[in-house]
């Protein structure tokens, strides 16, 4: 999945589809996803079949049928993780733009403190409301999460991500230099070949660059931000 080679995924995962398992829903996600990956097409019947297992999914955690003890923390951070993916999904048809923005706001609802659901769920907001306070509103919580993603970075974990959502986020603020030294990092850690990663993070990250700024041309820093990521590619 990380080299973008999602039909070796459906290939190896098909075969265990529907079968009862613990790990049947994480397997189900990541097949879903897959098949809504390989399609590429919203309107195509393989992203509708994926697009469904993956709603499948999210409806089995959201009502789930204990037959043990639940770990409550982790049910939310697969039920999150499933949204994610969802409002992912959802970006590939512009027309469903408020339903990925209601997707990762109920991820960012089961885990608050995640970086990465937050980046995304501002970049919905701001397309919905291009001129709305949200930035100044939630300042403390961007910096907050800024710290996150650097500590992160710090630790060797969530990389490349950890670096240019940091740089997202610091965009945001008007931090222009140093968001531009959190995506150089983030795009040496893209081409260090330690690290596993499909041109399709590239595409994600210029079209969160424009969604930010939708409808209007991307400022200087936000320009160069993209010049940046399109070189990695």
């Amino acid at each position: 999945a990380a080299l973008g080679k999602h039909d070796l995924v459906i290939k190896f995962l098909k075969r265990y589809h529907c079968k009862p398992s613990l790990l049947r829903d994480k397997i189900e996600l990541e097949l879903g996803t897959a098949n809504c990956r390989v399609a590429g097409k919203s309107g195509s019947p393989q992203f509708r079949q994926g697009r469904e297992l993956i709603e499948s999914v999210l409806r089995r955690l959201e009502k789930p049928d204990f037959d043990t003890v639940p770990d409550l923390r982790r049910l939310n951070s697969l039920r999150a993780r499933a949204l994610s993916r969802l409002g992912q999904i959802w970006e590939a048809d512009e027309t469903h733009a408020s339903d990925s923005r209601k997707c990762y706001r109920r991820a960012l609802e089961l885990e608050p403190g995640n970086p990465y659901y937050l980046a995304d769920m501002i970049g919905f907001e701001l397309r919905a409301s291009p001129d709305s306070e949200i930035i100044a509103s939630m300042k403390t919580v961007i910096e907050k999460a800024i710290k996150v993603c650097s500590s992160h970075a710090t630790d060797g974990i969530e990389l490349p991500f950890s670096s240019l959502t940091a740089g997202r986020l610091r965009l945001l603020l008007g931090d222009n230099e140093n968001a531009l030294d959190d995506y150089l990092l983030g795009a040496a850690l893209c081409l260090n070949g330690k690290g596993c990663f499909g041109c399709e993070l590239v595409d994600a990250e210029v079209a969160w660059l424009h969604r930010v700024n939708f409808g209007k041309d991307l400022p200087q820093a936000f320009a160069w931000a993209k010049h940046l990521v399109l070189l990695v590619k």
